[in-house]
């Protein structure tokens, strides 16, 4: 990094915010302007960095750089929906028992199956993922 862009990164870096605003995304979520809901933040070994700007960084402030994160955009997507204790017990244990499996050399890797072919097999033989509210 040249003089100039390390000039540019401190100007960015100073300006960052400390009070940070409440964002609504596509479905209504609130969601805090902040580092920690960034699109850019990068966390590291030393600690949470912006990847746009290469500068360490508190969760808690936000610069001109923010982007809500693309996960927390599609937050409130499922409308309210709450899976069953059952079927995310049965999810993290197939999960395990897969890895193990691979680290065993039991299965190999293409083997693995994914979180919608789990979902698939555990509506199959038990039904709805979702519990009744």
């Amino acid at each position: 990094m040249n003089f100039r862009d390390r000039c540019e990164v401190y100007e960015v870096a100073e300006k960052m915010q400390i009070i940070s605003e409440v964002m609504r995304n596509r479905y209504g979520m609130e969601i805090r302007r902040c580092c920690a809901s960034c699109k850019y933040r990068k966390i590291t070994n030393d600690g949470r960095m912006c990847s746009k700007i290469d500068y360490e960084v508190a969760s808690w402030q936000y610069c001109s750089q923010w982007e809500m994160h693309p996960k927390l955009q599609n937050a409130g997507e499922g409308n309210g929906k709450v899976k069953s204790l059952d079927y995310l017990n049965y999810h993290r244990e197939k999960y395990l028992q897969q890895r193990e499996d691979y680290y065993e050399s039991k299965i190999l890797a293409t083997q693995i199956m994914s979180t919608e072919q789990i979902r698939k097999e555990y509506t199959e033989q038990k039904g709805s993922i979702y519990i009744n509210i």
